[in-house]
């Protein structure tokens, strides 16, 4: 009867410590707003090929018609025309990026 009586009483204690951390210690779940860019917004196309996040946290979208960088705020655009950036280069780029 003292081993039912321990165990009983363990499954409790542990029981109040959990509602004792749940009230003491809420769950922040982070907020997320999700927002749809176009080529409104500057981004060169909506046809995204590919997307990666660089380490200043900047996102990399590559679309049909170039390479853009977004801040967070804004787009800048990089095409072989206004940049000289050749398709090897932006490949070679995504590939230093990921090792």
């Amino acid at each position: 009867m003292v081993h039912k009586f321990n165990i009983i009483n363990c499954i409790r204690i542990t029981y109040v410590i959990y509602m004792l951390l749940d009230v003491l210690i809420p769950a922040t779940a982070q907020p997320y707003m999700i927002k749809r860019l176009g080529v409104e917004d500057g981004i060169s196309s909506n046809y995204v090929v590919g997307i990666t996040q660089d380490q200043q946290g900047c996102m990399w979208i590559a679309t049909e018609d170039g390479l853009n960088k977004f801040d967070g705020n804004h787009f800048t655009v990089y095409t072989k025309h206004t940049s000289g950036l050749t398709s090897m280069h932006i490949i070679r780029c995504v590939e230093l990026q990921s090792r």
